[in-house]
């Protein structure tokens, strides 16, 4: 028996409000990079929850900083299709 994907909970909303839904990996490794320059520092311990890029000193919340990585990412697999 083969399963098809399930369709995501928010695909409806996009479809009603015309928005295009883009699948971004759930192993992209959206808190580890700097939504502002980048860098990736690598694994974080969950407990950590605000933090600051070596690269470029911006201080972060972890999961502001990665939605923003989460729409950057999306945006670029747009992009290329």
């Amino acid at each position: 028996m083969t399963r098809e994907p399930r369709e995501p909970p928010v695909a409806h909303k996009a479809t009603r409000y015309g928005r295009t839904l883009t699948r971004v990996d759930r192993a992209f490794p959206s808190s580890r990079a700097c939504s502002a320059c980048g860098r990736r520092d690598g694994p974080k311990p969950l407990h950590i929850r605000a933090w600051t890029c070596s690269g470029c000193d911006t201080r972060h919340d972890r999961d502001h900083n990665a939605g923003q990585n989460i729409k950057h990412e999306g945006r670029r697999i747009r992009a290329a299709q």
